[in-house]
């Protein structure tokens, strides 16, 4: 009969999960396989979601393998390994939609978010939202002061936009 101690290394698990220490905190998997299931192990998921943005980002500027490097730790989860996967599958079009930002093409940018409907998910896609609910709410207010005389003023805040369909 064989007794195993499935708490062995759960401290020094636990130390390395705080001290956000992932890489080290899946080198103990290794010594007791028990870990996986400790109520700790969700925090890496929850580290990752945290990461994943930078990740998107680094990928979007086409700095893969800054973007691997921060992804390596946590790709023993097979939630995280699959989302890696999705997010690397869109990095030409993360490349893509950050021109179109960055270049003032809108429409473009609006017309690969359709193409791509996973896009909508990424931090460029709310930067563009985020820019275009600013340009509305100046048109806004402008024609909420004076909307005969700030008529244009408004259409111009709004001129990159004209051509997005809803």
């Amino acid at each position: 009969l064989l007794f195993y101690n499935h708490r062995e290394f759960e401290e020094q698990f636990i130390t390395y999960i705080k001290l956000k220490q992932i890489k080290e905190a899946c080198l103990i998997f290794q010594k007791n396989i028990f870990l996986m299931s400790h109520r700790e192990t969700k925090k890496i998921y929850e580290y990752w979601l945290e990461e994943k943005e930078t990740v998107i980002n680094l990928l979007s500027r086409g700095d893969i393998e800054q973007a691997q490097k921060i992804a390596e730790p946590f790709l023993f989860h097979p939630k995280c390994k699959l989302e890696f996967r999705e997010i690397e599958e869109l990095q030409p079009d993360l490349m893509a939609l950050q021109r179109c930002i960055r270049s003032m093409r809108y429409v473009l940018a609006y017309d690969l978010a359709k193409l791509k409907p996973e896009l909508r998910k990424s931090s460029l896609f709310t930067q563009l939202e985020s820019l275009w609910n600013k340009n509305l709410q100046k048109a806004q207010i402008l024609l909420a002061r004076e909307p005969l005389l700030n008529k244009e003023a408004a259409q111009e805040s709004l001129r990159d936009f004209l051509e997005v369909e809803e």
